[in-house]
């Protein structure tokens, strides 16, 4: 009796476990990335991670942003108060 009691303790502290990491999986922070256009003019949009993105800005010829293709020249990873961004100067 005392290990069946046991061992439903310990599943809910698994399950409670399980749960709460799953919640703080989801609530990853998102990474703003910054298109720098070569007229100047700034695009924005956010990913999970910044993984996602560099290989592809490294694999592809040409990035399309409202229907006008620009390559990709450079990219700096900036660090402010509000977390992480990447810039990418595109040409």
């Amino acid at each position: 009796m005392i290990y069946l009691a046991w061992f439903g303790i310990m599943s809910l502290i698994s399950l409670v476990l399980v749960m709460i990491f799953k919640f703080q999986a989801r609530k990853k922070p998102q990474i703003k990335i910054i298109w720098l256009l070569p007229d100047e003019s700034i695009h924005e949009t956010t990913v999970q991670s910044i993984e996602e993105i560099i290989p592809l800005l490294h694999s592809v010829q040409k990035i399309s942003i409202h229907n006008l293709s620009y390559r990709y020249r450079e990219s700096e990873l900036m660090i402010d108060e509000d977390g992480l961004s990447l810039a990418v100067s595109l040409k």
